[in-house]
């Protein structure tokens, strides 16, 4: 009786995975079952959940807004306490950091990578790239700033677009 009531239970769940697969929740699964033989089969297909950017762990919502001053130091594009978090891996491969609204003078620069990411600056662009722990990434991404070198900088608000294997996300700086 108790292996009848699991394998129920079992079922219910099959059931509600697949309702929620049909609607585009989730990933997608099957149980069989073999009372006779006594027998259970779990398959289970998993969702690849996409990583999350927080560039400012301690303020309102994920983003990050900084100011350069002309003639001052360069600026981190991401604030001290940066978070990625990723529900299905401790590590990452590869982002890629774009100036999207480069004004004259605009430059993007970083130093003091972490052990085992490499990067890379064509342009406007900076790409990282190897195989490192999420908190890497965040070191190495803390390490790019911006800053301008003309002497009167265009003040429009720019957007840097950091996109990571699976997941995109910008900020304003």
């Amino acid at each position: 009786m108790q292996a009848n009531s699991l394998l129920a239970r079992l079922h219910r769940k099959d059931f509600e995975h697949r309702r929620r697969h049909r609607t585009g929740i989730g990933g997608s699964g099957a149980i069989q079952t073999d009372l006779n033989g006594g027998s259970l089969s779990v398959t289970i297909n998993p969702v690849n959940d996409a990583p999350v950017l927080d560039l400012d762990l301690s303020g309102a919502g994920t983003g990050w807004t900084t100011t350069f001053t002309e003639n001052g130091a360069a600026v981190r594009i991401a604030d001290t306490d940066i978070r990625i978090t990723d529900p299905d891996s401790t590590m990452m491969t590869g982002a890629t950091i774009t100036l999207t609204n480069a004004k004259a003078g605009d430059v993007l620069a970083i130093a003091g990578l972490p052990t085992g990411i490499t990067a890379s600056i064509v342009g406007n662009v900076v790409t990282l790239s190897g195989s490192a722990s999420l908190a890497n990434y965040q070191t190495a991404i803390r390490a790019i700033t911006f800053s301008n070198t003309t002497d009167n900088p265009d003040t429009t608000p720019r957007a840097i677009t950091r996109c990571c294997p699976r997941r995109a996300w910008a900020i304003s700086v």
